[in-house]
C-alpha cells in the first residue's frame, strides 16, 4: 500500500514539474508584449548592459532598450554577471 502513495505522489511531482515547463514557455512568449517570443542571452564577460543595448536595439534609443531589459528581468540597477541569463525584448 505504501507503493501506491509513493507512485502517487511521484505523478504529482512529474505534473506539477511539466505545468511549470509549459508555464515558463509562456511567460517568455509573453513577456515580449507584443506577440514576438523574447530572446534570452547568457552574459559574458566584459559585457555590460549597454553594450547589449548596441549589439541588439535595432535602431531604438539605447536607454529605452536597457530599461525594457530592465523591467523584463526585473532589475534594480543595471548590473550584470557573467553566466547570468537574461530576457531581451
Amino acid at each position: 500500500m505504501g507503493n501506491i502513495r509513493s507512485t502517487g505522489k511521484a505523478w504529482i511531482v512529474i505534473l506539477v514539474a511539466l505545468m511549470t515547463l509549459v508555464g515558463g514557455h509562456g511567460f517568455l512568449a509573453a513577456a515580449h508584449g507584443d506577440g514576438q517570443s523574447a530572446k534570452t542571452h547568457i552574459v559574458s564577460s566584459g559585457e555590460s548592459l549597454w553594450t547589449l543595448a548596441k549589439d541588439h536595439a535595432e535602431g531604438q534609443d539605447p536607454r529605452s532598450y536597457i530599461h525594457q531589459i530592465q523591467r523584463l528581468n526585473r532589475m534594480s540597477s543595471a548590473q550584470v554577471f557573467p553566466g547570468q541569463m537574461l530576457i531581451l525584448p
